[in-house]
């Protein structure tokens, strides 16, 4: 099922996976995966020399949220502790990169992951370090006020936006998260970010 990542970069093989895991999570099937065909490519990813130890770039951080996701169907006990290892200084109190809100942040939502899976309060701390800094900082654009302080009208923004704050809400069920992401994307949409090409901004 899964062969031809084997012919991709490192970089590509990542994307692959986050989309066809998630999209799989989406629909609710993750559970009828063979996980004989899916864990090797897992690990592979994991196992690379590039991924050895997880960053905070919002790939790396999407490729731990998929793994953790996936982790809730199938054992990838070894993969979760490689996961919390790379990231365990952020639940020690270091603070995660403000600066390119969008980008830096997004890998927040791997720490929604271990907080819900170990249910330490410390990754809950680091996780709303990265989902709260973006409600807390507020700013207008396109004559819209009180959008989100990371707000560039891109479209993988929403992407990026979306599941650090959908997870926020998902491992805290506060509603502050599901109405800001609201507002948010609904904002995305109504600035045209689609083009009557059919294709979307990345910048504008």
């Amino acid at each position: 099922m899964l062969w031809c990542l084997k012919k991709v970069s490192t970089i590509r093989r990542m994307s692959v996976v986050l989309i066809f895991l998630l999209s799989w999570y989406a629909v609710g099937q993750l559970h009828l995966l063979d996980t004989n065909d899916v864990l090797p490519t897992v690990r592979k990813v994991m196992d690379s020399k590039k991924l050895h130890k997880l960053g905070t770039s919002y790939t790396e951080g999407f490729v731990a949220h998929a793994v953790l996701r996936m982790s809730e169907h199938v054992d990838l006990q070894a993969e979760v502790s490689a996961i919390q290892e790379s990231y365990q200084e952020y639940a020690d109190g270091k603070d995660p990169k403000y600066d390119r809100c969008v980008d830096n942040l997004a890998f927040g939502c791997s720490l929604f992951d271990l907080y819900r899976i170990t249910e330490d309060d410390k990754w809950l701390a680091a996780a709303k370090k990265c989902s709260d800094y973006q409600i807390n900082n507020l700013k207008s654009k396109n004559g819209i006020d009180s959008l989100l302080g990371c707000t560039r009208f891109w479209v993988d923004d929403m992407a990026m936006i979306g599941v650090l704050q959908s997870s926020a809400y998902r491992a805290t069920n506060e509603q502050i998260y599901a109405d800001w992401l609201g507002r948010e994307m609904n904002a995305y949409v109504e600035n045209e970010i689609h083009r009557d090409s059919g294709l979307f901004w990345h910048t504008k």
